[in-house]
């Protein structure tokens, strides 16, 4: 079952405490750092072996927030 999911937290601190909220909702599918890994090929065997590099690759991050400022407050 899906979860609605519409903060994030950076460095230990949540969007929440700032009043941003991500607006799509949270729902679907958040991407995650790929598997680093080397591709070896053998000499008289068909395809490659990967080897795992015990990481994972860097990876950029966007979603859509607003601003959801406590009253009395503005810009």
């Amino acid at each position: 079952m899906a979860q609605n999911i519409n903060y994030f937290s950076f460095n230990g601190r949540d969007s929440r405490d700032f009043g941003l909220w991500i607006t799509s909702g949270g729902l679907g599918t958040f991407n995650g750092a790929a598997p680093d890994t080397t591709a070896n090929a053998i000499a008289g065997r068909d395809g490659d072996v990967l080897v795992s590099n015990a990481r994972r690759g860097n990876l950029s991050v966007s979603y859509p927030v607003f601003l959801d400022l406590p009253n009395g407050l503005t810009l």
